[in-house]
């Protein structure tokens, strides 16, 4: 498979910091990079088994392999920030992300 349309994107790690009773209170994001990658939105029977009516807030990615890739980050599409979920690591890296609200 060929990638056609890719874009870049910024690739951010959520920032925590301790409030009085040191609990980690979310204060934003740092960006730790960017990738190339093309995003879609995610469709199919197995996806709508695997995410139900939230399959609206999903998409996914295919891009080339990058060691700053990891589940847990997060990527700025379209002004949201979307959190990386499991990925398939293969010849091209498929990955689907979540509309984090």
């Amino acid at each position: 498979m060929r990638l056609r349309n890719f874009k870049e994107y910024k690739l951010k790690k959520a920032i925590y910091t301790k409030d009085d009773e040191l609990n980690d209170v979310f204060s934003g994001y740092e960006e730790i990079g960017t990738i190339q990658a093309d995003i879609q939105p995610s469709s199919g029977q197995l996806k709508t088994q695997q995410y139900g009516k939230e399959i609206v807030k999903y998409h996914t990615v295919f891009c080339y392999p990058s060691e700053l890739i990891k589940e847990g980050l997060f990527v700025e599409y379209e002004g949201q920030h979307h959190e990386i979920q499991a990925i398939q690591k293969w010849r091209l890296w498929t990955f689907d992300i979540k509309v984090v609200e």
